[in-house]
């Protein structure tokens, strides 16, 4: 910020998260910015546009593949204008967005407070101002009840700052530009970690269908998503390489919630890549002895068989000494490797080729899944043991790399958007001069 000029002269605001502001900035209630729109859409709710607040800010919601709960009808909803000012004014620690600034007419839940900004204010200032204040919940001090709620008249009564209108609108296109300039960048590191993603996912694909070498003789596979595979490799069924078994229906009446006694695997426990515990129950181990074979050992793979695939990732994860004791529940799936090692079998699971082939003929309508038979009726290309090793370490090697640049990026992006927070804060509060 030291490449920007100050203010001549500052005061103090009066306002504990505001500190001081330019000297000939005044300081005023929301009320005097801001008129609460209460207009209901009524029967006229199929003529508007439906939108949300979000990280995006107030977007048209997506109706052609709607996510989320709809009411049985929108008659409550507000009307929204453009350059209104949307806030969620509860649960405010735990709304990902509590302020939005409108682009289109339309309507949004009832829930939400509405307002439309007066001739004093321009509307994007005040809402870079209050993205300011929700970037670290600093209006914690007006909220009251469970719900953490900032009540109509307290609202109304919180102070802002206020330049002049000259001001506001300068501060409004320098914030303008410079945050879309860094979102720019934000969007462009992000893309590269998504290429990084798309070329590991080539890489191993390649790597467990083609091998390493790439002059290798190839013969035809005889599969079709496979295609041509090096000459010594074989092709199998998985069911010749593994045991898989699906978990048992333990009672849920049965169930304790003692950290002492030995956790139960369920699908929610089951991410991409890992297990989480967050949400744990567990089964009383003077209870063990009919259900001993439903143990997990180290090395296991495990599979949510419902929704089995969270966005481009399987929801199969290795199970480690840290994981156990645990048990295996029903409708998740443990699979052994006997034939195969344990590594080259959790790329075979976790590759593109896995997903591609039973993404289209999952069953069930409002929960896909997927069986322990099909899995093991899945055909793999499978090289000699010591090739698998060898094949396993240059993709761990690659991904090593991967990891170190996408961990670069990562850090490059959380740079920005802290560049971009506190550009905002200083613009908004006087602290730099624009």
């Amino acid at each position: 910020m030291t490449a920007f000029p100050k203010y001549e002269r500052y005061k103090d605001s009066g306002v504990e998260w505001l500190g001081e502001v330019p000297e000939h900035w005044e300081v005023v209630p929301n009320r005097a910015l801001l008129n609460e729109q209460r207009e209901k859409v009524g029967k006229n709710a199929p003529d508007f546009l439906l939108l949300s607040l979000t990280l995006k800010g107030v977007i048209p919601r997506n109706m052609e593949n709607p996510q989320g709960k709809f009411p049985a009808e929108f008659n409550t909803y507000t009307i929204v204008k453009p350059d209104d000012l949307v806030f969620c004014l509860f649960d405010i620690d735990e709304t990902p967005r509590a302020v939005g600034h409108a682009r289109h007419h339309g309507m949004i839940t009832g829930a939400y407070n509405v307002y439309s900004p007066t001739e004093k204010i321009n509307p994007g200032y005040l809402f870079y101002y209050y993205l300011f204040l929700d970037a670290d919940k600093r209006l914690k001090p007006l909220y009251t009840g469970l719900r953490k709620t900032i009540q109509r008249g307290v609202f109304g009564s919180a102070k802002a700052p206020l330049p002049p209108k000259p001001e506001q609108d300068r501060i409004v296109a320098f914030l303008d530009q410079k945050t879309a300039e860094i979102d720019a960048l934000i969007a462009k590191k992000q893309r590269q970690i998504e290429l990084l993603d798309e070329q590991k996912a080539i890489l191993i694909n390649r790597a467990v269908t083609r091998g390493l070498n790439p002059n290798a003789k190839l013969k035809p596979s005889g599969i079709e998503w496979i295609g041509d595979i090096p000459e010594h490799w074989e092709v199998k069924k998985l069911k010749y390489l593994i045991n898989i078994q699906a978990g048992y229906a333990f009672k849920s009446s049965a169930y304790s919630h003692k950290d002492t006694d030995i956790r139960l695997l369920r699908g929610i426990n089951v991410n991409p890549s890992q297990i989480n515990w967050n949400d744990a129950v567990y089964w009383p181990h003077d209870k063990l002895r009919d259900v001993s074979d439903f143990m997990l050992d180290s090395d296991d793979m495990v599979m949510g068989m419902d929704r089995p695939w969270v966005g481009a990732g399987v929801r199969i994860a290795r199970i480690t000494k840290t994981d156990l004791p645990a048990l295996l529940l029903q409708r998740v799936a443990r699979i052994r490797a006997t034939g195969i090692e344990p590594d080259y079998l959790e790329r075979t699971l976790t590759g593109s080729g896995f997903k591609a082939y039973f993404e289209p003929i999952l069953t069930g309508v409002s929960v896909p899944h997927i069986s322990p038979d099909q899995i093991a009726c899945y055909v793999a290309a499978v090289p000699p043991k010591a090739e698998q090793i060898k094949i396993c370490e240059f993709i761990k090697e690659a991904e090593s790399l991967r990891d170190k640049t996408a961990r670069a990026a990562d850090a490059q992006i959380e740079s920005l958007k802290s560049l971009r927070s506190t550009l905002i804060a200083h613009a908004v509060t006087g602290g730099i001069k624009v």
